[in-house]
């Protein structure tokens, strides 16, 4: 078992993450203003009009949130690929 950390070591974290702090999210300035994310963005939740190919609807907003862009999901779910995907089948 390693001896406890003293005020030192505390102190020494303390600074390094400080150091770190700027770059764990983007700048909250005019130029990067917050989005909507709205988090179970998948084709069940999304109607298209099949005449004109358009989206009508958009439902289960809950849990949606305002926030910088670097804060949420990189992709929506229905871009991502299932463990089941044929695509990733064939490049295995």
């Amino acid at each position: 078992m390693e001896s406890p950390e003293t005020p030192n070591a505390y102190i020494t974290l303390i600074k390094h993450f400080l150091a770190l702090a700027p770059y764990l999210a983007a700048s909250s300035n005019i130029e990067h203003p917050n989005r909507i994310s709205h988090p179970d963005l998948h084709l069940d939740n999304v109607f298209v009009d099949p005449e004109t190919n358009r989206v009508t609807c958009i439902i289960d907003w809950q849990h949606t949130s305002a926030c910088p862009i670097s804060l949420q999901r990189s992709n929506p779910q229905m871009l991502e690929l299932s463990s089941s995907s044929t695509f990733r089948s064939k490049q295995s």
